[in-house]
């Protein structure tokens, strides 16, 4: 779990927006599952498809890509006519989230393909494959 995760340079649907949010994230063989929890109000990537939060608690939100370049990979995710929804920086990681709900009902992460994002992916797999199953959950810093 990370909680109240800071980000750099947040934007929402191209405005400035800090959003109060924390992760819990956990590895099921080669997928990895985020469940995601907004404490504020603001406008975000999450309200945009559940305004009032996920019906019963839990929603399917989006899937992440790796790719080489985040900026080519959103602008190609443009010209196809999807916006870019949500972008910052986490770490020296940038991301963005394009919306394809149109076209599927669920967003698209885009994330870089770098040693910096590959590390955190296996730390999220080796906490998962090392858990004791004695606490729900641990503290990710």
């Amino acid at each position: 779990m990370i909680r109240h995760i800071q980000l750099d340079v947040p934007h929402h649907r191209g405005v400035p927006q800090r959003t109060d949010f924390s992760l819990c994230l956990t590895q099921a063989g080669d997928v990895q599952i985020e469940l995601v929890e907004q404490h504020d109000q603001t406008p975000s990537v999450y309200r945009d498809i559940f305004p009032d939060g996920p019906p019963g608690g839990m929603a399917f939100h989006h899937v992440a890509v790796i790719v080489p370049d985040v900026f080519e990979e959103t602008a190609r995710y443009n010209a196809l006519g999807f916006p870019t929804a949500s972008s910052g920086r986490f770490g020296n990681i940038d991301f963005t989230y394009v919306d394809t709900t149109a076209a599927g009902g669920f967003m698209v992460e885009v994330l870089p393909d770098m040693p910096e994002m590959h590390r955190f992916f296996g730390a999220v797999r080796s906490a998962a494959e090392d858990w004791d199953h004695r606490t729900p959950w641990r503290e990710m810093s």
